[in-house]
């Protein structure tokens, strides 16, 4: 988390929960952060960092989404990845289901 923090600008937003999952959804307060952050008109990149598929009805009001798939400890790589410095090479074995219904 520290190198996180560390690699982004100190005015973004990062939002972090830990322990067992209930819902297929993201934890609060990451649900009305999206909303907010993404209805303003600037461009909105969500980043997740998980080890499990999630429910993501905010698809229609973000811009990107990219998934953190178990990316580690070290968190550097997802910056590395999102500015260019190392090219995307990976693959997402899992199947992310637009509702529970």
């Amino acid at each position: 988390m520290k190198c996180i923090l560390k690699t982004v600008d100190p005015t973004t937003v990062v939002v972090y929960t830990q322990g067992e999952r209930r819902t297929l959804s993201i934890a609060a307060p990451g649900p009305d952060l999206i909303s907010h952050t993404c209805s303003s008109g600037m461009k909105c990149l969500v980043v997740l960092v998980t080890g499990h598929p999630l429910i993501e009805q905010y698809l229609r009001t973000i811009d990107a989404l990219a998934v953190a798939w178990l990316s580690g400890t070290e968190g550097q790589g997802v910056a590395d990845v999102l500015f260019g410095d190392h090219p995307f090479n990976g693959k997402l074995p899992r199947t992310w289901l637009k509702s529970a219904a």
